[in-house]
């Protein structure tokens, strides 16, 4: 899944309150808790965050993400494990006074039970996958006290 914001915001602030997830909770309503698990570099490589994550349609899910690439200003990429398994990774760039935020997300159930319902209930996953992002731009955005200018998530899985 990719989803798109786009904010009426400076780079340099929408890219310090995504960059730094110990904030997130104040701004997205779906997370419920987020801690630092381990951080055995000091530039935020390897760093393992815990997170509980409220979902739209059925459970909470926990994974942890190890990041395993920065490159400030323009992406972060980390790795889950636990519940779900597999790449989350940040873009940014400008276009013209806004700010774009690109998210892939390409992860696989790990519970046995979203394994065996997965082929039958693809959807339901996805659309619970858009809406905490939706909720998640325009919360960012409420924090920022900027507009929300795009907010678009599609599957890129086809």
């Amino acid at each position: 899944m990719k989803t798109t914001w786009e904010f009426a915001a400076p780079l340099q602030d929408v890219y310090e309150l995504i960059s730094d997830t110990s904030s997130w909770s104040r701004w997205w309503p779906d997370l419920e808790q987020s801690y630092l698990v381990s951080a055995d570099r000091n530039d935020g490589i390897n760093s393992v965050w815990h997170y509980v994550w409220s979902t739209y349609y059925f459970c909470k899910l926990e994974f942890d993400m190890r990041v395993v690439e920065i490159h400030d200003l323009k992406k972060i990429v980390a790795f889950a494990t636990k519940d779900l398994e597999g790449t989350g990774s940040w873009e940014f760039s400008t276009l013209g006074p806004s700010t774009v935020v690109i998210y892939e997300w390409d992860v696989i159930a790990n519970r046995w039970w979203m394994r065996l319902l997965a082929p039958l209930i693809h959807r339901v996953f996805e659309e619970n996958h858009e809406a905490i992002m939706q909720r998640g731009g325009r919360g960012l955005a409420r924090w920022l006290r900027v507009r929300l200018v795009r907010p678009k998530t599609v599957n890129t899985k086809g």
